[in-house]
């Protein structure tokens, strides 16, 4: 996980000093009890843990929403922790909800 952080963080002209990602890493090991990494018993590394590894996913849905699901005049996507809620705006009726509905979670399952 540390190295995906780093990955991310590393981009363009952000960068993270590797001080800074020992204490990270130290932080994460308090908070799993000694254990590294710990994701079931522990809020905050299960929280970053999938922050960090869903975020490719989300990246994915959000342009899959974007450019390809016609209809969706406008979204919001919210996480929260390993929860993902979709809010969204369309002037379709109720079975165009549907048709978005479908492509939405045939993308999901596909991928």
């Amino acid at each position: 996980m540390i190295e995906r952080i780093n990955a991310i963080c590393n981009r363009g002209d952000n960068t993270i000093p590797q001080a800074q990602l020992l204490l990270y890493k130290e932080l994460l090991l308090y908070c799993g009890d000694g254990v590294f990494p710990l994701i079931e018993n522990s809020v905050s590394s299960s929280y970053l843990a999938t922050v960090v590894y869903l975020d490719p996913i989300d990246c994915e849905l959000y342009d899959f929403l974007r450019l390809r699901v016609p209809g969706i005049t406008g979204f919001r996507m919210i996480r929260y922790v390993d929860d993902l809620y979709i809010l969204f705006t369309t002037n379709r009726d109720t079975k165009g909800l549907n048709q978005i509905y479908n492509a939405v979670i045939t993308n999901i399952l596909c991928c």
